[in-house]
């Protein structure tokens, strides 16, 4: 039958043009490593149509960008990714070229690009590259095409998108709390006496009420107590859960007996299928029938036998002999219908 008349079309011109050539599989390959790109990445931007994509992610409190440089012959040729700004890693060399990570070096036309990257962002984000602070000059001359990432006061300069107050004898304080209490320690010496101060320096019971009495080491306490109580109240509630808790592990050990009574039932019938299936199988069937046309065949010619040596009666040869030869014909055109149906058979 052509089934191309059936749709009023010729099937030799399936194709509505001959003159635009098909997506090659290369190219539906490379499609589908695009795609999912995107399936597995937020934020993927197209810098060039079907060669390049950057994302954007943040690391340590810094915005990185990654851009993913697709070869012609991708996916048969691993795909090159930089990072910007850079920093010491050791997955990055001197161009920032991310040549240390083991599922883009081994990269083959099987991968998954989407799921090597979001691998790759996500090492970046638990082990970010170390930004090292250069002064302002080499910043100048060398990030130049960079644009500010994140918004800068009138006071600081953009070095590796990283801004630095122009403070050079500025030191970073580790804990404002800390500071505060040195604050208040050298504002309460300073009030007093050298009388005093001698006092302290040679009493370590007089220092101790002294430094027991200000406020900043009244407020650590009342701090001491509240985190004392609050471990209090999770340690008594945790206790207050212990009897839920060994409840649902039993509930899980029940579960898991019952998994195991389940998989033997599962694999028990699975045996059962298997087993079924080769009684009903389509092959075993037609060898049956054809045994079957055999035996009425066989019965049938055995009816005439003994009637021929006269141990049967005339009604009941015909009735007996009819009902084996109709059977007989009605099996020879099933087998011959299935044969017409599956010729392989």
């Amino acid at each position: 039958m052509n089934w191309g008349s059936i749709f009023n079309r010729n099937p030799a011109t399936s194709v509505e043009s001959p003159n635009i050539p098909g997506i090659t599989p290369l190219q539906q390959q490379r499609l589908k490593q695009i795609e999912s790109l995107r399936t597995f990445n937020q934020n993927v931007k197209e810098d060039a149509w079907d060669k390049e994509y950057s994302i954007e992610f943040n690391a340590g409190g810094h915005l990185f960008k990654l851009c993913i440089t697709l070869p012609s012959q991708f996916p048969h040729e691993r795909p090159s990714v930089h990072i910007s700004p850079g920093g010491a890693h050791p997955w990055l060399d001197e161009r920032m070229n991310v040549t240390g990570c083991t599922s883009l070096n081994k990269f083959y036309m099987h991968s998954n690009l989407g799921k090597v990257i979001r691998t790759l962002i996500d090492d970046f984000k638990a082990n970010p590259p170390q930004i090292t602070p250069v002064n302002k000059s080499f910043g100048e001359n060398s990030y130049q095409s960079c644009t500010d990432l994140t918004p800068s006061p009138p006071t600081a300069i953009l070095i590796s998108t990283e801004l630095v107050e122009e403070e050079p004898n500025v030191k970073p304080t580790k804990n404002p709390d800390a500071c505060t209490t040195i604050a208040e320690l050298m504002d309460s010496l300073s009030s007093l006496s050298i009388g005093d101060l001698e006092k302290l320096s040679g009493d370590s019971t007089e220092l101790f009420k002294y430094v027991m009495n200000m406020d900043s080491i009244k407020r650590l306490q009342e701090k001491r107590k509240t985190l004392i109580e609050k471990n209090r109240e999770q340690a008594e509630k945790n206790l207050s859960d212990k009897p839920k808790i060994q409840d649902l592990q039993q509930s899980i050990v029940a579960k898991h007996r019952e998994m195991q009574d389940l998989e033997a039932q599962l694999i028990t019938n699975i045996a059962k299928q298997d087993e079924m299936y080769q009684v009903f199988d389509f092959a075993q069937i037609v060898t049956n029938m054809r045994i079957a046309i055999s035996q009425a065949e066989e019965e049938s010619e055995e009816v005439a036998e003994r009637f021929l040596e006269k141990k049967m009666p005339v009604d009941e040869f015909l009735r007996r002999y009819l009902e084996t030869r109709k059977l007989s014909h009605l099996r020879k055109a099933k087998e011959e219908r299935v044969r017409y149906l599956y010729p392989r058979f």
